[in-house]
């Protein structure tokens, strides 16, 4: 499955993912690079890279529909290299 996304920012494909203010980004990015685009989505000026940094891990997960009609697709982790895994980075909330 092809996840949508909730925007596109410097070329990165990023999503909101849960309630808590977690992101997912799809693909491993230098870190500058995704910091700045999580900043941009997260859209609260008193976060920092700093505070950012500590939460953010490179996974490999699958996407599936999702069968709650609130939200478009579940990403679920998996090893790199298992059947429809793709490289994805997380911001943890």
């Amino acid at each position: 499955m092809n996840p949508t996304m909730a925007a596109e920012i410097d070329g990165i494909h990023v999503s909101f993912t849960g309630d808590e203010g977690a992101m997912l980004a799809l693909g491993h990015h230098p870190a500058g690079r995704v910091i700045a685009v999580f900043l941009h989505l997260g859209d609260d000026l008193t976060v920092t890279a700093a505070d950012l940094t500590p939460w953010i891990t490179e996974e490999w997960a699958v996407f599936t529909e999702d069968p709650d009609p609130d939200y478009q697709w579940t990403a679920t982790p998996a090893p790199e290299g298992a059947p429809g895994a793709m490289a994805v980075t997380i911001l943890h909330a």
